[in-house]
């Protein structure tokens, strides 16, 4: 039931950091790794990996969630953690992005 929502939670944090790296004219390689992309965006934004290390466990959510598993469902704990992480990425990606041009 909640799967979705983590699905798209992990979607809005990976497009808001490709966001901040596409601003910074930084390459990056087709990933949905959250981890990576952090890393990626520190010379914009330093600090950024640890102020959203939450974000990190998006991560399998891109794939998981997608396909059928034996995996327990998802709880709405769970779901309300991702939603939370994915709301925190986009926001400081946002700051980000709106300071680039001025």
């Amino acid at each position: 039931m909640y799967g979705a929502l983590c699905f798209h939670a992990q979607q809005a944090a990976e497009k808001a950091l490709k966001a901040v790296l596409v601003t910074q004219q930084t390459e990056f390689g087709r990933t949905h790794d959250i981890a990576s992309l952090l890393a990626a965006s520190e010379p914009a934004a330093p600090g950024i990996s640890e102020a959203l290390a939450s974000a990190r466990a998006l991560t399998p959510y891109a794939v998981e969630t997608r396909y059928p598993t034996d995996e327990p469902p998802i709880t709405r704990d769970e779901a309300s953690r991702a939603l939370e992480a994915a709301r925190k990425t986009v926001d400081q990606a946002r700051s980000i992005v709106e300071t680039v041009g001025t």
